[in-house]
């Protein structure tokens, strides 16, 4: 949990890598898409900034690991201020009567938490 952030997550694994850094690792069901979904970057990243919140170890990446492919991830400084950004923006939201849907993905949708309150929900 971080405070600062207002943000609570846990990846699938934590492991140390072969200089003692604690690396992130988040598991996908799926087959790996050519590059890594922009959405599985940005909850990795999460991951990144919880473990250097809560064990004060910054991350240099993280591992999406697909079925048949694994990435790693550079926690980057431009990465980590996109996130932060994402999160002031996610909780400024929070306060808004209506919020536009900015996609056009049915499958997104139906797995969204607050699809039921949508009025602009595809599925």
């Amino acid at each position: 949990y971080s405070a600062q952030y207002q943000l609570v997550g846990r990846p699938d694994y934590l492991v140390l890598d072969e200089t003692g850094n604690i690396v992130p690792v988040e598991i996908k069901s799926g087959i790996a898409p050519a590059e890594p979904h922009e959405g599985h970057i940005l909850q990795l990243a999460a991951y990144c900034l919880l473990v250097d919140q809560v064990y004060e170890n910054r991350p240099s990446h993280g591992i999406l690991q697909y079925r048949d492919k694994a990435f790693a991830v550079t926690y980057s400084d431009e990465l980590e201020d996109d996130l932060i950004h994402l999160l002031t923006e996610m909780r400024d939201s929070m306060f808004e009567d209506e919020l536009d849907r900015d996609h056009d993905e049915w499958v997104r949708c139906e797995r969204c938490g607050v699809r039921e309150y949508c009025r602009q929900r595809l599925a």
